[in-house]
This record gives C-alpha cells, structure tokens and sequence, in this order.
C-alpha cells in the first residue's frame, strides 16, 4: 500500500467522523436554509400576485414603464458605443 492510498484512506476516514460528529448541526442548519428558501419563496409568489394585480388594473402604465426602459437602455447603448 502506497502513501497516497493511506493518505486517502486516513482523509476519509476523517471525513467520515467529522461528519457523524457534526451531523447535529448540519440536520439544524439544513433544516434552517429550508425554513429561510420555503419563507422566500411566498414572498416571491405575494410580489409576484401584487405586480399581476397592478398590471392588470392598468396595463398601459405597465407598458409605459417597460417602454421607458427599454428607450433608457437603448440611449444608454448608444453612449457606451459612442
């Protein structure tokens, strides 16, 4: 058996304990990183409702708005080039 075989073995085995040893605090913080993506999630989906409602109650302010922009990045291309 060569040392990097024994090297790997040692790394895994390593590894591995630290893992056993920690798993406590992972579940917890896995658990923790759900919570906060399942939290930002409805808040994606409440934003997303209040802008469908806002556009259908006046969808040609709507458009205007992302006209303006797309005329702003169209200007703004123009003095990048120039």
């Amino acid at each position: 058996m060569n040392k990097e075989t024994l090297y790997s073995i040692i790394f895994t085995l390593v590894v591995v304990a630290t893992t056993i040893l920690l798993w406590p605090l992972i579940k917890w913080f896995v658990l923790i990183v759900l919570i906060l993506a399942a939290m930002l999630f409805v808040k994606v989906v409440i934003e997303s409702r209040k802008v469908k409602e806002e556009i259908q109650k006046d969808p040609q302010r709507h458009y205007n708005n992302v006209s303006g922009d797309v005329i702003n990045a169209e200007y703004t291309e123009k003095e990048i080039e120039e």
